[in-house]
């Protein structure tokens, strides 16, 4: 092997090895972070502070709501009347958003 060829593998080879070494703290610091949150959000679960998204309506709102509905009146137009989407409506029809 002459002087050049060798020059060129050591090149490639101290290329490879600068090109894959740099993510690897980046990767373990991700890690860290990711545990840290992991830690963050069951505390403030077991603290209540983490209760989700309040719903749209109130109870006498979805009544009122199944009530039109019920009547005949479209569905698309309850939605608008409510401000809510269809499939917002559709869930609370479902019952899943009581």
């Amino acid at each position: 092997m002459n002087i050049v060829s060798r020059l060129k593998y050591t090149v490639k080879e101290n290329v490879v090895k600068w090109c894959t070494v740099p993510h690897e703290p980046a990767e373990f610091e991700r890690a860290l972070i990711r545990e840290r949150q992991r830690e963050g959000i069951a505390i403030a679960k077991k603290k209540g502070l983490m209760k989700g998204r309040q719903n749209s309506l109130n109870p006498e709102q979805v009544k009122e709501l199944q009530r039109k509905v019920a009547n005949g009146i479209p569905k698309a137009k309850v939605a608008r009347e409510f401000k809510i989407t269809r499939q917002t409506l559709y869930k609370y029809l479902k019952g899943e958003s009581l």
